[in-house]
């Protein structure tokens, strides 16, 4: 029971939820007698050298316990199925795949991990473009809005929608005097709220990260290099 009580806390716990340990001084814990300081104190004697205690000494401390809190990422509908708490276990691991991101450029997929998430065309080429970065800058590939080239932007736009087409044309016109913070935010927002409601357990994986703080926060993906294929 001690190792499926924390299982169970990641699986189900709630934010407000704690899970605790209950710990108590020398020489109590190890008194077989002794269980919490009773109402009317009283001496006991310890096992090792029958020494007398008085059960006034104790001193009771409950110790947090930090967990991993995954019911946030697993699916409504396992919650509410009635399932074992092994078959539980099973089904959020398998949940939880290989780490890897790669692109359909003709489709318009990426693939995560194995599960594939459509995007509309300005969406997959933003991702697209910070994914190249990632694998191709310096560093983390991460980029603030004022620094980053929107000629660069649009050629990968024009890679996923086609050179002339309506859309790339449109993004032409909203960029023209190059990239707004207003830009970054609603499509890294738009990306990341899809790649959640696909992936509940892995989208932080996946997700558009910012690093830093305003003014200087850059956008960029958290994979490795090694795990994005292009």
């Amino acid at each position: 029971m001690e190792i499926v009580l924390p299982d169970s806390f990641s699986l189900f716990g709630r934010t407000q939820d704690r899970l605790s340990h209950v710990l108590v001084n020398d020489p109590f814990e190890s008194l077989p007698d002794f269980y919490f300081p009773p109402v009317q104190g009283k001496v006991l004697y310890s096992r090792n050298n029958n020494r007398p205690v008085h059960t006034s000494d104790a001193r009771i401390m409950l110790a947090d316990i930090p967990f991993v809190r995954l019911r946030g990422g697993i699916p409504q509908n396992l919650q509410d199925r009635k399932v074992s708490f092994h078959e539980t276990v099973e089904e959020v691991q398998s949940g939880l795949r290989f780490i890897s991101l790669s692109f359909d450029l003709p489709r318009k997929l990426i693939c995560c991990g194995g599960k594939w998430i459509r995007l509309s065309p300005a969406l997959f080429a933003f991702y697209l473009w910070l994914a190249r970065r990632q694998v191709t800058a310096s560093g983390n590939g991460a980029i603030h809005w004022q620094e980053a080239d929107h000629h660069d932007f649009l050629s990968v736009y024009a890679e996923v929608a086609g050179a002339m087409s309506a859309p790339l044309e449109n993004a032409r016109q909203v960029l023209k005097n190059g990239f707004d913070r207003q830009y970054f935010e609603e499509k890294s927002s738009k990306i990341n709220r899809i790649i959640k409601q696909q992936l509940p357990l892995e989208a932080s994986f996946y997700q558009i990260a910012t690093f830093g703080t305003r003014p200087y926060k850059r956008y960029g993906l958290k994979l490795a290099p090694d795990q994005i294929s292009l």
